[in-house]
């Protein structure tokens, strides 16, 4: 079994309870304001309009990291598994953050696992993750955040996994539509200008009337 704790469970315990809860109670705590501005790049926007709410709390308690927790939870067995039954080794590297890039060509192996868990921003090249740091640092002192590039291999796979007969047999087709789905991810990339993901938040979205939405879409949250 795995357990997740949930640390901000206590934080908004009473603000949403689905209970009543005494107005003078409610009126001490911080988190009791509603939240009327929806974050760009998360789901506040979308799931205020699809659902009628006045407000974003109840989406980002719903649509949160501690949602993509338990995804991550269950991704580590499964590598666990494909590697004990398969053989297949799964192994993800950060390539750029920013304006800051790794080495093109240099793929990290099974054996460096070890040595990408140790760095801040998991990245193998060592002059790339002090850059990478260094954005990370600027953004931070500019009010700003970053987004970037993961790259994930695969070793051991065996030929011929999927089939190229019918797309439902097609593992790797069927992979290619979950992933975009899952939270925290962008896979869009089009025109000349750099993907969403490279871009400082502030660039990445524009206004649409008194919101803030993403260049490539409202979508679900998670980042």
């Amino acid at each position: 079994a795995i357990m997740v704790g949930n640390t901000e469970w206590p934080k908004w315990e009473k603000v949403m309870a689905a209970d009543p809860v005494d107005e003078a109670e409610l009126a001490e705590l911080a988190r009791n304001a509603p939240l009327t501005r929806p974050r760009p790049g998360h789901a506040d926007l979308a799931g205020m309009q699809k659902y009628g709410f006045d407000e974003a709390r109840p989406v980002l308690e719903r649509a949160s990291a501690r949602e993509t927790a338990a995804r991550v939870a269950l991704g580590a067995v499964a590598r666990s598994y494909l590697k004990e039954t398969a053989g297949i080794e799964i192994v993800s590297h950060v390539v750029e953050l920013a304006a800051a890039k790794a080495p093109y060509g240099v793929y990290p192996k099974p054996s460096d696992v070890e040595k990408l868990d140790a760095d801040p921003v998991r990245c193998l090249d060592q002059d790339a993750s002090k850059a990478m740091v260094a954005e990370i640092d600027q953004a931070h002192k500019d009010g700003d955040t970053l987004g970037g590039v993961v790259e994930v291999l695969a070793y051991g796979v065996p030929v011929g996994l999927g089939s190229h007969v019918h797309w439902r047999r097609d593992e790797t087709d069927r992979d290619r539509a979950a992933r975009p789905g899952h939270r925290g991810r962008d896979h869009r990339r089009g025109g000349a200008g750099p993907p969403p993901a490279l871009r400082r938040v502030r660039r990445a979205h524009r206004r649409q009337g008194r919101f803030v939405i993403a260049d490539h879409g409202t979508r679900g949250a998670g980042r």
